[in-house]
C-alpha cells in the first residue's frame, strides 16, 4: 500500500520477489517499478515489451492497457492463491493468453477445490482480486486486505449458508415433517 500511496507500481510481484524478514513479508527487486511522472522524462531507450514475469502479471500488461494499483493487486492475489494451492488459478492457458478473447475464455479454478482447507470467503476475495477485467477488481488494496482478514458474507455461496437462511419456509417444512414422523413412530411404539 505504501508503494501505491506514492503513485508507484511494483509490476513484478511474484513469489521470488517476496522474502520474509522475521514474520513480515518484504518485497524486493525493483527493476520493473513504475513511478508516476517518470514517463515524461526523456530516456535513451524505449521499452518494447512489458517488464515483469508474465505468469503473475495482470492481463492489462499483455494487452498493452493502462496499468494501475489493481494490476499489482492481481499479481498479489495470484501469489497468495499459489501459496494456498500450489497451482495456478487459471491453469496453463493463462501463460498463452494474448488477446481480450483469450482472457475472457479463462476459467478460474476455485482455491477450495484444490485445497479443502481454503474457506469459501477467502477464495471469493482472491477471485475478485484476480478478475481479468480490472474494473471488477477491488477499488483499493486495503479493501482486498480487509477481505483476506475478515470473512465477507457476500462471498459465501448460497450452498454454504445454513438452510434456515437460504430457504426459511423449506427449513420449517422439513422440521415439521421430521416432528410428524417422530411422533408417529413414538405413537406406534406406545400403542404397539
Amino acid at each position: 500500500r505504501s508503494f501505491h500511496r506514492r503513485e508507484t507500481l511494483h509490476q513484478d510481484i511474484k513469489p521470488d520477489n517476496i522474502v520474509m524478514k522475521g514474520e513480515d513479508p518484504v518485497i524486493i527487486d525493483f527493476g520493473s517499478v513504475y513511478v508516476a511522472g517518470v514517463d515524461e522524462i526523456a530516456t535513451s531507450f524505449e521499452r518494447e515489451r512489458a517488464l515483469g514475469t508474465l505468469d503473475y502479471s495482470a492481463p492489462e500488461y499483455r494487452l498493452q492497457r493502462p496499468r494501475s494499483e489493481k494490476s499489482d493487486q492481481f499479481s498479489l492475489a495470484m501469489v497468495i492463491y499459489e501459496m494456498l494451492t500450489g497451482k495456478h488459478p487459471f491453469g496453463e492457458r493463462f501463460q498463452k493468453a494474448t488477446t481480450v478473447s483469450d482472457f475472457l475464455d479463462l476459467k478460474y479454478i476455485p482455491a477450495y477445490r484444490r485445497n479443502p482447507m481454503v474457506p469459501v470467503w477467502l477464495d471469493g476475495a482472491l477471485r475478485k482480486a484476480m478478475q481479468t477485467n480490472a474494473d471488477l477488481r477491488y477499488d483499493s488494496l486495503s479493501e482486498f486486505v480487509h477481505d483476506l482478514k475478515h470473512p465477507n458474507p457476500a462471498f459465501l455461496s448460497v450452498q454454504q449458508r445454513p438452510l434456515l437462511e437460504r430457504d426459511p419456509a423449506g427449513f420449517w417444512r422439513w422440521l415439521a415433517l421430521l416432528l410428524l414422523v417422530t411422533n408417529l413412530v413414538t405413537l406406534t411404539l406406545w400403542l404397539g
